[in-house]
Protein backbone atom coordinates (compact mmCIF):
# COMPACT_ATOMS: atom_id res chain seq x y z
CA UNK A 1 0.00 0.00 0.00
CA UNK A 2 2.85 2.56 0.89
CA UNK A 3 4.35 1.57 -2.40
CA UNK A 4 1.08 2.80 -4.21
CA UNK A 5 1.34 6.10 -1.84
CA UNK A 6 4.94 6.94 -3.07
CA UNK A 7 4.12 6.42 -6.60
CA UNK A 8 1.09 8.57 -5.99
CA UNK A 9 3.40 11.02 -4.53
CA UNK A 10 6.33 10.47 -7.18
CA UNK A 11 3.62 11.08 -9.84
CA UNK A 12 2.07 14.31 -8.50
CA UNK A 13 5.55 16.36 -7.77
CA UNK A 14 5.81 14.92 -11.30
CA UNK A 15 2.96 16.93 -12.91
CA UNK A 16 3.46 20.29 -11.01
CA UNK A 17 7.18 20.34 -12.10
CA UNK A 18 5.83 20.17 -15.48
CA UNK A 19 3.33 22.78 -14.45
CA UNK A 20 5.83 24.63 -12.93
CA UNK A 21 8.70 24.48 -15.01
CA UNK A 22 11.09 24.11 -11.29
CA UNK A 23 13.86 21.68 -12.44
CA UNK A 24 14.58 20.81 -8.63
CA UNK A 25 10.51 18.86 -8.21
CA UNK A 26 12.02 16.37 -11.20
CA UNK A 27 14.70 15.01 -8.55
CA UNK A 28 12.24 15.15 -5.53
CA UNK A 29 9.70 13.28 -8.01
CA UNK A 30 12.68 10.86 -8.73
CA UNK A 31 13.27 10.07 -4.47
CA UNK A 32 9.42 9.44 -3.91
CA UNK A 33 9.76 6.54 -6.79
CA UNK A 34 13.24 5.45 -5.76
CA UNK A 35 11.29 5.00 -1.94
CA UNK A 36 8.24 2.93 -3.04
CA UNK A 37 10.64 0.93 -5.03
CA UNK A 38 12.30 0.72 -1.61
CA UNK A 39 8.48 -0.16 -0.42
CA UNK A 40 8.57 -2.93 -2.53
CA UNK A 41 12.09 -4.27 -2.18
CA UNK A 42 11.98 -4.37 1.46
CA UNK A 43 8.72 -5.65 2.83
CA UNK A 44 9.79 -4.18 6.63
CA UNK A 45 10.61 -0.78 4.95
CA UNK A 46 7.06 -0.45 3.85
CA UNK A 47 6.11 -0.38 7.65
CA UNK A 48 8.36 2.28 8.78
CA UNK A 49 6.57 5.13 7.99
CA UNK A 50 9.54 7.23 9.63
CA UNK A 51 12.12 5.63 8.03
CA UNK A 52 10.73 6.14 4.55
CA UNK A 53 9.99 9.69 4.62
CA UNK A 54 13.96 10.18 5.96
CA UNK A 55 14.86 8.66 3.51
CA UNK A 56 12.64 10.26 0.85
CA UNK A 57 14.31 13.88 2.34
CA UNK A 58 17.87 12.34 1.92
CA UNK A 59 17.23 11.15 -1.35
CA UNK A 60 15.94 13.97 -2.10
CA UNK A 61 18.35 16.07 -0.86
CA UNK A 62 21.13 13.84 -2.85
CA UNK A 63 19.74 13.88 -6.42
CA UNK A 64 19.02 17.53 -6.21
CA UNK A 65 22.82 17.95 -5.20
CA UNK A 66 24.63 15.36 -7.41
CA UNK A 67 22.28 15.65 -10.81
CA UNK A 68 21.42 18.98 -10.35
CA UNK A 69 23.98 20.51 -12.40
CA UNK A 70 23.99 17.91 -15.12
CA UNK A 71 20.25 17.82 -15.92
CA UNK A 72 20.55 21.45 -15.86
CA UNK A 73 23.00 21.64 -19.06
CA UNK A 74 20.06 19.52 -20.82
CA UNK A 75 16.80 20.93 -20.19
CA UNK A 76 17.69 24.68 -19.21
CA UNK A 77 17.84 27.01 -22.33
CA UNK A 78 20.36 29.16 -23.22
CA UNK A 79 20.12 32.71 -22.28
CA UNK A 80 20.31 33.92 -26.27
CA UNK A 81 18.05 31.50 -27.95
CA UNK A 82 15.07 33.13 -24.94
CA UNK A 83 15.78 36.26 -25.24
CA UNK A 84 15.67 36.39 -28.94
CA UNK A 85 11.95 34.35 -28.45
CA UNK A 86 10.93 37.05 -26.67
CA UNK A 87 11.90 39.70 -29.11
CA UNK A 88 9.63 37.90 -31.37
CA UNK A 89 6.85 39.12 -29.43
CA UNK A 90 7.62 42.65 -30.45
CA UNK A 91 4.33 44.11 -32.24
CA UNK A 92 2.48 40.60 -31.58
CA UNK A 93 -1.13 41.51 -29.61
CA UNK A 94 -2.09 39.90 -26.60
CA UNK A 95 -5.05 39.71 -24.74
CA UNK A 96 -4.40 41.02 -21.28
CA UNK A 97 -6.05 38.65 -18.73
CA UNK A 98 -5.52 40.71 -15.26
CA UNK A 99 -5.98 44.34 -15.20
CA UNK A 100 -2.90 46.18 -15.89
CA UNK A 101 -2.59 49.11 -13.15
CA UNK A 102 0.83 51.27 -13.92
CA UNK A 103 2.89 51.39 -12.44
CA UNK A 104 1.50 47.71 -11.18
CA UNK A 105 2.37 44.47 -13.40
CA UNK A 106 -0.67 42.93 -14.91
CA UNK A 107 -0.68 39.62 -17.06
CA UNK A 108 -1.29 38.95 -20.48
CA UNK A 109 -1.77 36.16 -22.72
CA UNK A 110 0.43 35.21 -25.48
CA UNK A 111 0.26 32.12 -28.21
CA UNK A 112 -1.59 30.23 -24.93
CA UNK A 113 1.84 31.34 -22.36
CA UNK A 114 0.88 34.02 -19.62
CA UNK A 115 3.34 36.89 -19.15
CA UNK A 116 3.83 39.93 -16.58
CA UNK A 117 3.33 43.11 -18.64
CA UNK A 118 3.16 46.28 -17.61
CA UNK A 119 1.87 49.59 -19.83
CA UNK A 120 2.60 53.43 -19.44
CA UNK A 121 -1.25 53.59 -20.71
CA UNK A 122 -3.84 54.35 -18.62
CA UNK A 123 -5.17 50.82 -16.50
CA UNK A 124 -6.39 48.04 -19.14
CA UNK A 125 -8.81 45.71 -18.41
CA UNK A 126 -8.73 42.16 -18.90
CA UNK A 127 -10.20 40.72 -21.82
CA UNK A 128 -8.71 44.03 -24.03
CA UNK A 129 -6.19 43.20 -26.79
CA UNK A 130 -3.14 44.92 -26.18
CA UNK A 131 0.11 44.90 -28.28
CA UNK A 132 3.65 43.92 -27.41
CA UNK A 133 5.76 46.86 -27.40
CA UNK A 134 9.12 45.86 -25.71
CA UNK A 135 10.27 43.86 -23.01
CA UNK A 136 12.64 43.49 -19.80
CA UNK A 137 13.69 40.31 -19.37
CA UNK A 138 10.25 37.73 -19.22
CA UNK A 139 8.26 41.83 -18.46
CA UNK A 140 6.42 42.46 -21.63
CA UNK A 141 5.47 46.26 -21.93
CA UNK A 142 2.34 46.97 -23.81
CA UNK A 143 0.22 49.55 -24.94
CA UNK A 144 -3.42 49.62 -26.57
CA UNK A 145 -2.04 50.96 -29.63
CA UNK A 146 -0.27 49.25 -32.47
CA UNK A 147 3.41 49.08 -31.78
CA UNK A 148 4.00 51.63 -35.34
CA UNK A 149 1.72 54.21 -33.58
CA UNK A 150 3.29 53.98 -30.70
CA UNK A 151 6.84 54.39 -32.36
CA UNK A 152 5.30 57.74 -34.74
CA UNK A 153 4.45 59.30 -31.48
CA UNK A 154 7.21 59.39 -29.78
Amino acid sequence: MTFLLWLIIGGGLLVVQMLSGWMDLLFVALAAGLTALLCALFPAFANLVVVQIVSWVVLSFFSVLFFRRRFKKTFVAKNTSQDSAISDLVGRQAQVIEDIRPPSEGRVSLDGTSWAAVSNDTTISAGTTVFVHTHDNLLLEVSTRPLDHYSSSK
